[in-house]
């Protein structure tokens, strides 16, 4: 019907990515796909299956999202990494910069990004 949006056969072939290199955006009826950065010949042209805002959720929220909503479980770099991206801090203790670990239950690991004083 008028009413659906088929997707042009070059997006369908974009895989996700939590850190895509390229972003698509409705323009009309055009759907327009850019690239967030350089893209070197030969390299896959990723995007995001999440909205923007959900790209700003901790690893294992956006994971859950994705298997609910499309059916996988994403792997990409940023949800294979031990360290959470989204969960940065100031370390009370040395005042740096820190990085929650992924886990399914909090048990204190932290890891200093910036200057570290002996306790």
């Amino acid at each position: 019907s008028d009413d659906q949006l088929v997707l042009p056969l070059l997006m369908a072939m974009c895989s996700h990515d939590c850190s895509p290199n390229a972003f698509w955006s409705l323009h009309g009826e055009k759907i327009e796909l850019r690239a967030g950065q350089d893209i070197s010949e030969g390299e896959e042209v990723t995007i995001s299956y999440l909205g923007a805002g959900d790209l700003c959720l901790p690893s294992l929220e956006r994971q859950r999202r994705l298997q609910v909503t499309k059916d996988f479980l994403c792997s990409c770099q940023r949800c294979s990494s031990l360290w959470d991206d989204v969960r940065v801090f100031v370390c009370p203790r040395c005042q740096g910069m820190a990085r929650a670990q992924k886990l399914a239950t909090c048990v204190g690991p932290f890891v200093a990004l910036g200057p570290t004083v002996e306790a």
